[in-house]
């Protein structure tokens, strides 16, 4: 069977494409106007329109474009520059921690343009099993690792915003599971005292209560005088029944409160985001969102004070 050329027959791929049984035939012409007709060998049309834009260019001299060379190394390198004038001194640090263990996983001179997704895995695999071995001295994490794959996709992103290479990312990205398990954190006393210091005047009581009563943020706004009875606090819980508390007075808590008053302790608000705020000033890093356990009672985080 030799198909007819008919008008408009070579203005798309689709019309140069014929099933023979379940494999995709193609036509097309060469330089000299010469029919060419051949199988592509494919089942699928997506990629058997593939095989045939690849071989019109062939046929008409016209070679495809290769794509210029672009080391792992000048992407990673890319990343810490950025990196470096835009972020913390933290997460500076931490990039340039995982694009040094990457440079020596994957290659330094490693085209990112030739970089399959079967090496990724391979990483990953090859940083677990070497955790195992008995002269390493720290064992990786699966979240450690998924850390890094994440730092290699946000160098690639940024390599295509800055036209330093165009690669499609979805091909590359790795489903790798990492439980998250948050690490417990308090403050010192010192850094408890500056994060009081660091704070506006009117919420002070409210992180001194916090601290003191391990209280939810809803639980220490609804709390008044009337709560404050001798030497205990009754806390009335907010979020289910047994929630509802009376704990003992710390000694701190009652010279913050000063005499007895009449009505609310603290002032009414959303008070979330401003504290976070104010501890990352104080500490000296980056501001977070709460995690889930800092949600459950804010005073997690000022348990040593």
């Amino acid at each position: 069977f030799t198909p007819t050329p008919r008008r408009g027959w070579d203005r798309g791929v689709k019309e140069r494409l014929y099933l023979r049984g379940k494999i995709y035939w193609c036509w097309y012409y060469d330089s000299q106007r010469k029919l060419i007709r051949e199988t592509t060998t494919c089942t699928d049309r997506s990629a058997a329109r593939a095989v045939l834009r690849r071989r019109e260019q062939e046929a008409q001299g016209a070679a495809p474009q290769r794509k210029s060379y672009v080391s792992l190394g000048d992407v990673l390198t890319a990343l810490e520059t950025w990196v470096e004038g835009n972020t913390t001194p933290e997460n500076t640090h931490f990039v340039k921690a995982k694009c040094k263990q990457l440079r020596s996983g994957l290659g330094e001179t490693t085209d990112v343009h030739s970089l399959p997704k079967s090496d990724l895995k391979a990483y990953a695999a090859a940083r677990l099993l070497a955790s195992k071995g008995p002269r390493t001295e720290k064992t990786i994490s699966r979240y450690t690792v998924k850390r890094e794959l994440k730092v290699l996709i946000q160098a690639l992103t940024h390599a295509n915003g800055e036209g330093l290479v165009k690669i499609d990312l979805a091909p590359l990205k790795v489903d790798f599971s990492a439980p998250y398990v948050p690490r417990k954190r308090w403050l010192s006393r010192d850094e408890f005292k500056a994060l009081v210091e660091a704070t506006p005047e009117h919420r002070r009581l409210w992180i001194v209560i916090a601290t003191y009563t391990a209280a939810r943020a809803s639980e220490v706004e609804s709390l008044t005088w009337e709560d404050v009875r001798g030497k205990t606090v009754h806390i009335r819980g907010t979020k289910t029944a047994k929630s509802d508390r009376i704990i003992p007075l710390h000694p701190a808590l009652a010279t913050a409160l000063g005499k007895k008053g009449r009505g609310a302790l603290t002032p009414r608000g959303r008070t979330s985001r401003e504290i976070y705020a104010l501890r990352a000033s104080a500490l000296g890093s980056t501001p977070r969102r709460p995690t889930t356990s800092a949600a459950r009672s804010r005073a997690g985080f000022f348990r040593q004070a």
